[in-house]
């Protein structure tokens, strides 16, 4: 049964921090602990997860800020699950954080967090609806408006992460998806089956391949690629609803393909070649969702993690605003494509500032139909020849509900619709062009039937040169607000050994992703939060030292002014 949290709001007379000194109290006070108290836990909206409960009277729930809030300090903190129920039962920071202000017990058992993620697991399996994603949403359209960030203004960026998973070959993942079967099957069918799998699972899948030669290797492959064509086959019945046949399946799919025989011989068992093979194939059976991606000559196996924050000059702080999570084969454009409508939708945007990799068609679409300049640091594709003029040396705009264009002369002309609704004419006057210097590098074509000349483009080539016009200003004017974004992306991974979280699966790479993001809106908040805190402390003190030096400057006057009247006294 769902029961909000609301004891933290009345702690007791008699619990752990009332009884501190007013030293300590005043340093755990002005601590990171008292801001995340206020700022983060105390702002997690616990409604959100009242569909994870039970509707019927039974016993209440542990607290869901108190859950949710742990598992935010042990992605800030890199704490592994035992650090943290150490660190939840022994460090007062952490408890007071959390809204605990006595070491009575404990906040959470290990089951108890064990259960709440796979309620989340499940839920998010089965309605598509992540709540994690749903608070940092909350918290952070809070932040935006409590602090008065401006968010018409962002910039977008992603980078490659790693899953927690080993690097294996070839020969060495289709050998331990073969041993991982044979783990699963019954004692029985493991007894009758032994000798087909026994080179296979007697050893390690590292120490196969180690007893290898290199003039083994394709041999080798053929034949566990008939050995997983006998296991699809010959276990199809009774085991094809567990994991490992579906492990079995996917790389036998990936792998090999069958040659179809004349109906007299034997179904023939093809190896593919590396070039065969797409980048979604499977890098390991700990994570059936991880990618592979070359990048710069860089192997990655894992996720891409797309991020957009705030980055308005007059912001005191920038924010991020919106995460998210895909295979790292995923291009930057359709991140663009996909997350800036759901941006748009939360708070006001007006541009989006990102690099070359963004742009794309489909993008420029939306960003028109939503009334937002996209500003790209670069365009992707070849250079434009100097030599000649392009289209993005023509300015549009409107003028009286009519389209119209500027060429680089200056000359106007209306722009109408062609053939298709996609199709754009401009028409120059005769008089216009006549005797023009940039005449020979004008990509307009001669009309015969006036002498005038006519430019031919499509509305996705208006927008491309519309984006290319924003590229150069954006570059003339010297400023660079998207370099910052590349500081925040590191934020993400820093800390991390080879650039692997210490999770698997999109899903918890998704999770642990957002807490991080939380939790760096939560550090740069709580860093203006202690200036502001140790600027009032100072102004107080200078107060207070003001005024006692104004007394004590008082008193030594009415003393001096004294002792004067005492010798203007008659003897």
């Amino acid at each position: 049964m769902f029961v909000p949290h609301t004891k933290h709001n009345q702690p007791s007379l008699f619990d752990t921090v009332n009884q501190m000194s007013p030293v300590m109290r005043r340093r755990l006070e002005g601590s990171w602990a008292e801001i995340f108290y206020r700022d983060i836990f105390c702002k997690i909206d616990e409604s959100i997860f009242q569909v994870l409960y039970s509707e019927k009277y039974s016993r209440p729930n542990t607290p869901v800020n108190v859950l949710v809030g742990a598992e935010l300090l042990k992605s800030w903190f890199r704490w592994t699950d035992e650090e943290l129920f150490e660190q939840c039962a022994f460090n007062i920071q952490v408890r007071y954080a959390l809204g605990e202000r006595s070491f009575e017990g404990e906040l959470f058992s290990e089951r108890t967090l064990y259960y709440f993620r796979c309620a989340l697991s499940e839920h998010m399996r089965q309605s598509g609806v992540n709540l994690m994603e749903e608070v940092f949403k909350s918290l952070t359209d809070d932040q935006l408006e409590r602090f008065e960030i401006k968010s018409g203004v962002q910039r977008m960026d992603s980078t490659l992460i790693g899953s927690n998973i080993r690097s294996y070959s070839r020969i060495g993942l289709l050998v331990e998806v073969i041993a991982r079967f044979y783990g699963e099957l019954s004692a029985a069918d493991q007894g009758t089956y032994e000798s087909e799998f026994r080179a296979y699972v007697r050893y390690s899948s590292t120490q196969f391949c180690y007893r290898l030669n290199s003039d083994e290797l394709n041999e080798t492959l053929e034949k566990i690629g008939c050995l997983l064509h006998w296991i699809l086959e010959k276990f199809s019945a009774s085991y094809q609803e567990i994991k490992g046949y579906r492990l079995i399946r996917r790389v036998f799919e990936e792998h090999f393909r069958l040659i179809e025989s004349d109906g007299k011989s034997e179904t023939a068992i093809a190896v593919k070649s590396p070039e065969e093979m797409g980048s979604d194939t499977l890098q390991s059976p700990d994570d059936e969702d991880a990618s592979y991606r070359n990048k710069r000559g860089e192997a990655h196996r894992g996720y891409a993690v797309n991020a957009s924050e705030t980055c308005d000059e007059a912001n005191r702080i920038q924010l991020l605003t919106d995460v998210a999570v895909a295979s790292n084969t995923t291009d930057d454009s359709q991140f663009f494509k996909d997350r800036i409508p759901e941006i748009a939708g939360r708070m006001k945007l007006d541009t989006a500032i990102t690099d070359g990799a963004y742009g794309s068609e489909a993008g420029d679409e939306i960003c028109e139909e939503l009334g937002i300049d996209h500003i790209q640091s670069g365009i992707r594709g070849r250079k434009p020849d100097e030599e000649k003029l392009h289209l993005s040396d023509f300015t549009f705009y409107t003028q009286a509900d009519n389209e119209m264009v500027t060429c680089p002369n200056s000359k106007q002309a209306e722009v109408k619709t062609g053939r298709t609704e996609d199709r754009r004419i401009a028409h120059f006057e005769p008089k216009a062009c006549q005797g023009c210097p940039l005449l020979e590098k004008c990509p307009t074509k001669h009309r015969k039937r006036d002498g005038g000349r006519t430019l031919h483009f499509t509305r996705a080539d208006q927008r491309k040169a519309q984006r290319r016009q924003q590229c150069d200003a954006y570059l003339e004017s010297g400023k660079n607000p998207r370099a910052a974004v590349e500081g925040t992306m590191r934020q993400f991974k820093h800390y991390l050994p080879y650039g692997k979280l210490p999770v698997r699966g999109k899903y918890r790479v998704a999770q642990y992703v957002l807490a991080t993001a939380i939790m760096i809106n939560f550090s740069r908040i709580a860093t203006i939060l202690k200036d502001c805190y140790y600027h009032n402390l100072f102004k107080f003190l200078r107060g207070i030292i003001f005024c006692l030096i104004t007394t004590m400057l008082g008193d030594y006057k009415t003393n001096k002014a004294r002792k004067t009247n005492l010798n203007a006294l008659p003897v």
